[in-house]
């Protein structure tokens, strides 16, 4: 188990008619990791608390109380962790108005993460030309068009536009449309051993 290590963590979610997705990119210089999954019929701002989800989970999975700077270009999912999120769960899971929250299990699967590491999150632009968040936003576009399609032939796994895949920099694609709720992302990261990436992650 690594200790109080320093992450950089980047997501990016996102939905259309044709499926969602959320994608994962994990910097622990000099090691990156980019996890992207297929996911079940949600809402954009769903699959961007998803990707959070998911970032921080995949960490803890071999960190204990890491230290996390979260990048995200959804400004109201940043609002929300850094302003409200705290509130929130102080007040019985009601904002100030007290009225229900919206994505309430999704950002309380959220809050229950945050409680095992230091976590920053800071607002990076769309499409502003940033390496990581380009990436991330390309990875879910690419995988709402061809994801089931993807799964359908090749299964879960390393996947990339080159033929002779480098795991340094391929995509490791999980299909998560069957459930999404944080106990069922405990079991996927859990398998990755079975699926054959002992120690990818």
């Amino acid at each position: 188990m690594l200790e109080n290590k320093h992450y950089e963590l980047y997501t990016d979610g996102g939905a259309s008619e044709k499926g969602a997705a959320s994608a994962v990119i994990i910097s622990l210089p000099p090691q990156k990791r980019k996890v992207v999954c297929r996911l079940g019929k949600i809402s954009a701002m769903e699959a961007e608390i998803l990707a959070g989800i998911l970032g921080v989970e995949l960490i803890t999975k071999n960190s204990e109380q890491p230290q996390v700077v979260w990048y995200c270009d959804n400004k109201v999912v940043v609002d929300i962790a850094n302003v409200f999120l705290a509130d929130w769960a102080a007040n019985a899971w009601k904002n100030k108005q007290n009225k229900s929250i919206a994505n309430l299990a999704l950002w309380q699967e959220f809050w229950e993460l945050t409680q095992q590491v230091k976590l920053e999150v800071r607002h990076v632009t769309a499409h502003s030309g940033q390496r990581q968040n380009t990436a991330c936003d390309r990875a879910c576009s690419w995988i709402q068009e061809k994801g089931s399609k993807l799964l359908e032939i090749h299964g879960e796994g390393l996947i990339g536009r080159q033929k002779n895949l480098d795991p340094k920099n391929a995509w490791l694609l999980l299909d998560l449309r069957e459930g999404m709720e944080l106990e069922r992302i405990r079991q996927k990261i859990a398998g990755l051993d079975n699926l054959g990436f002992n120690g990818y992650i």
